[in-house]
């Protein structure tokens, strides 16, 4: 997986769709008059693609490569993304950009990475008032979709921030939620599930919700509230499919339940 990160956040990508994305951003460059800035910022992300192994590789915002450190190559990238964000919007994005065959949940997720980073590059010092926003031609429930997406990816940061070694020497492992501050996983938790309860019914994303409220369930037993964790955890079993699971959870329920 590729790298790109600040000195506060990162986002990942494997090295094949790193490569598909820096050949999207440098078809949408062609597409523009040609300048020394473009000529340079084309000229760092080609060589930054590996073609006979269809790789790419990422590169860090902190510091940013002296190849595009300059306002004008970072404003030009971040428009670029922008570009490819709004091509994603689309039902079918434009297929000259890069060799992807697309479909809604394929879309999403490369939606909410490309927002992120380039949210990142706006980041940067030097461009951090530039960012005037971005308008995207997505319906309602894609907008609630990649939110949940990028807030997925908070999460997941989130938790990995926690990474620890059980023992010197050993492996880091990948994080827990346990291990976090108990107000700020319940904050982004709450959120996910808001998100989550706001898309249709038949949204894939959906068979996350009874994840999510174990999670929350989890978090506030931690915390003793056993009351309202096991409150979390009957939510959880409405939406759990599995049965065995769904036993399960309204045990731990009724457990905690005669806890409080």
């Amino acid at each position: 997986m590729e790298r790109f990160a600040n000195d506060g956040y990162y986002v990942k990508l494997s090295t094949g769709a790193t490569y598909e994305l820096y050949g999207a951003l440098i078809s949408l460059a062609d597409r523009r008059p040609n300048d020394a800035d473009l000529r340079a910022l084309t000229k760092f992300l080609a060589g930054r693609r590996a073609p006979k192994e269809r790789s790419g590789f990422g590169f860090p915002l902190a510091p940013v490569p002296a190849e595009i450190a300059s306002d004008q190559r970072l404003r030009l990238l971040a428009e670029l993304l922008g570009e490819f964000a709004v091509e994603l919007c689309r039902d079918e994005p434009d297929k000259d950009l890069c060799e992807i065959s697309w479909d809604r949940e394929l879309r999403m997720r490369w939606l909410a990475f490309v927002l992120d980073l380039r949210q990142m590059v706006l980041e940067t010092e030097s461009l951090a008032a530039d960012d005037v926003g971005l308008e995207l031609p997505l319906s309602h429930t894609d907008q609630v979709r990649c939110e949940f997406e990028r807030t997925l990816w908070r999460r997941t940061v989130l938790i990995r921030s926690t990474r620890r070694r059980e023992s010197p020497g050993a492996p880091l492992d990948n994080g827990s939620l346990d291990r976090l501050d108990p107000v700020g996983a319940l904050h982004i938790i709450d959120r996910l599930i808001d998100l989550c309860t706001n898309l249709p019914p038949r949204d894939p994303a959906r068979r996350l919700l009874a994840g999510l409220h174990s999670d929350r369930g989890d978090v506030l037993a931690a915390q003793g509230e056993s009351a309202l964790a096991a409150a979390a955890l009957r939510n959880s079993a409405t939406h759990e499919s599995d049965e065995e699971l769904r036993e399960a959870l309204l045990e731990y329920a009724e457990t905690l339940e005669e806890e409080s």
